[in-house]
């Protein structure tokens, strides 16, 4: 089974840096202002200031300081402050009260896992249930993992379902239409878990429709993981393009993607050039 980025990075961590992203703050002790492919701040900002209904959304400035000073998900390897979290829950407490759709998921994050608080599921689901009923998909996505996993909630894999469904569905369309770009990344993880790649010769072309998508709507997480994905199909064509988009995300100074391209550029390098020898 093709490996993926941690569900934590591919949910919560995607969130703190589309925050920071579209603003086009320092993530990461230096300039993230575009993805190497041309979209810069402008297109950035344009695509994920919006809310998950389309709607613009309240300007985030303090989730901003803590996705690019405090948060695990930073992209540099600057030590944190032993109270990050705390400090972390209280900016994301009241952005989110603030109406910044992104931070509440963050905060739920929090909750959800103990970080920077005492565990509540109850908190977490509130949370998430306000978050999907707003059409927040990575809030969806985490409530789903709720009743699945039977974390604070009675177990009901129906509804669980219903969940997954709506995010591969409605995700989807918001994707799409450029309403969110984050929405991407929950409606590819969604479509992934109703019908997971075979093997390793196979890519969902809906998943990495969807990938590319907030890629190019400059959420630079989406990048990365389509870049992941395609690197480890057997077919040098896809290959070679995972790496591009690995390339993307480490010129974005994402430092995720520099690892991944350290890992992986040696090998595709040989795909590279038997490409080019067979005049493709």
């Amino acid at each position: 089974m093709r490996s993926s980025l941690p569900r934590l990075f591919a949910l919560s961590a995607i969130l703190a840096f589309a925050a920071c992203e579209q603003e086009s703050c320092d993530c990461s002790g230096g300039s993230a202002t575009g993805d190497g492919s041309g979209i810069g701040s402008g297109e950035a900002s344009g695509a994920a200031a919006k809310g998950a209904d389309g709607s613009a959304a309240a300007a985030p400035a303090k989730t901003l300081k803590i996705a690019s000073g405090f948060d695990p998900s930073r992209l540099g390897n600057e030590a944190l402050p032993p109270d990050w979290a705390e400090q972390a829950l209280v900016i994301y407490s009241s952005d989110c009260a603030a109406g910044d759709p992104n931070a509440c998921v963050l905060e739920a994050n929090a909750y959800h896992d103990g970080t920077g608080a005492k565990q509540d599921w109850n908190k977490a689901r509130e949370l998430y249930e306000n978050g999907c009923t707003a059409n927040n998909f990575a809030a969806c996505l985490r409530l789903r993992d709720m009743y699945r996993f039977e974390e604070g909630v009675t177990k009901d894999l129906e509804r669980a379902d219903t969940l997954l469904k709506k995010v591969a569905t409605d995700g989807a369309a918001a994707c799409r239409s450029g309403a969110s770009a984050i929405s991407c990344i929950a409606a590819a993880t969604a479509t992934l878990e109703a019908k997971p790649d075979q093997d390793s010769n196979t890519i969902n072309p809906a998943v990495v429709e969807l990938y590319e998508a907030g890629c190019k709507q400059g959420l630079i997480a989406a990048c990365l993981e389509l870049g992941n994905r395609m690197v480890q199909v057997s077919d040098d064509a896809v290959a070679a393009r995972g790496l591009g988009f690995l390339r993307q995300s480490c010129d974005a100074r994402y430092e995720q993607g520099c690892e991944m391209l350290r890992k992986y550029e040696p090998k595709l390098k040989e795909v590279e050039l038997k490409l080019q020898g067979k005049g493709r």
